[in-house]
């Protein structure tokens, strides 16, 4: 029996990833999943949160979130930017601020929810969930 011995160094890491089907050319990864803000009626609008987009493949990575609302009708979760691209994978993160207009609702619970995708992202319907 003989063996057959390959220096790292002859080793694509890339490509061995991609053959067995590990690499993708973007893949989303959201630093955080959930938000919860808390307001009082007449008390201001309560402090907007924001999450960031990294791309943990390869390549620039467009995406786009959209908001969702479970309960309390819409136009009282927002997230500004909507769009935006992170141009180096492992290194840039967009920042994205999510916001809620308390104004719109009246004293309860409510939910949201926001997507997250990208084209080229298998992970792509990432989705962070929101309650106010």
């Amino acid at each position: 029996m003989s063996t057959l011995g390959v220096p790292r160094a002859w080793i694509d890491r890339e490509a061995l990833a991609h053959a067995l089907g590990l690499s993708h050319d973007q893949e989303i990864l959201l630093s955080q999943t959930g938000w919860s803000f808390t307001a009082v009626a007449q008390g201001g609008a309560p402090l907007s949160q924001s999450f960031g987009i990294l791309n943990i493949g390869q390549g620039s990575m467009d995406w786009t979130a959209t908001v969702r609302t479970l309960s309390g009708g819409s136009g009282w979760l927002r997230v500004d930017p909507a769009s935006g691209t992170v141009a180096q994978p492992f290194t840039d993160v967009s920042l994205v601020n999510v916001s809620v207009d308390a104004s719109r609702l009246t004293a309860g619970d409510y939910y949201g929810q926001i997507q997250v995708r990208s084209p080229g992202a298998p992970n792509s319907a990432a989705r962070p969930s929101t309650s106010a």
